[in-house]
């Protein structure tokens, strides 16, 4: 009887554990959009060629990758070994180099992967909605009004920058809320770089394309959808 109690009691506690493992994300692309396929640890991930593979909910840690090439001529490879932070999307970008065109593969960034909504069942107000990320830290709706009021204060687009990503390192908001946050920024670049760091706190993801109307280029656009949408959402 005490043994089958321990069995049980130790199942739970490696079902629990299980439900808490953390994991990790990888993207590889071609720099120059060239068909490629990916194997990781001695498995083939993609079974058509594609110039972008994306990896969701793989182990975090040390990895074995092969990648092939597809070319019009003949198909070229590339073998490295790479690390996979746990809670964090890697991105990598194979490009080509020289007369023999050898491949090489670059880290383009590590992002923490987007963060998951917590909400009270008991209260629907929006304005007591908290959220939490991988680790555990809430994260509560910003202060619009108020973030929106120091933005005018601000001359300079570098200062209304760094006040924005600093209200919002432990903040969410909406996808309307962003897009009048961009509509204060004068340069093009720096929209991009803040609705860039905001996609992963924008709570309503599905009302993102709203933001869309503060860019005047389309390059501007796709270079969003390129860095963010590959995210999986948990």
């Amino acid at each position: 009887m005490m043994k089958t109690r321990l069995l049980i009691i130790a199942g739970l506690l490696l079902m629990s554990f299980q439900l808490k493992a953390r994991h990790a994300n990888a993207i590889f692309q071609t720099e120059n959009g060239a068909p490629m396929i990916v194997f990781l640890d001695g498995n083939r991930i993609n079974k058509h060629p594609s110039e972008v593979v994306r990896l969701n909910k793989i182990y975090p840690g040390k990895h074995y990758v092969r990648i092939e090439v597809i070319g019009k001529r003949f198909n070229r490879e590339i073998s490295r070994r790479i690390h996979l932070r746990r809670d964090f999307k890697t991105k990598f970008l194979i490009n080509s180099f020289g007369r023999r065109r050898n491949l090489d593969m670059v880290k383009v960034y590590e992002k923490p992967l987007p963060y998951y909504v917590e909400v009270s069942r008991r209260n629907q107000n929006r304005r007591h909605y908290k959220y939490k990320d991988y680790r555990g830290v809430n994260y509560e709706l910003v202060n619009i009004n108020r973030l929106m009021q120091g933005l005018k204060q601000r001359r300079f687009d570098d200062e209304r920058v760094y006040l924005t990503k600093s209200a919002l390192s432990r903040r969410s908001l909406y996808a309307d809320d962003l897009l009048r946050i961009l509509n204060h920024l004068t340069f093009e670049s720096n929209k991009v770089e803040v609705a860039d760091f905001a996609y992963s706190r924008v709570v309503d993801k599905e009302n993102f394309y709203i933001v869309y109307d503060a860019f005047r280029f389309q390059s501007s656009i796709r270079q969003l959808q390129k860095n963010n949408y590959d995210d999986t959402w948990f």
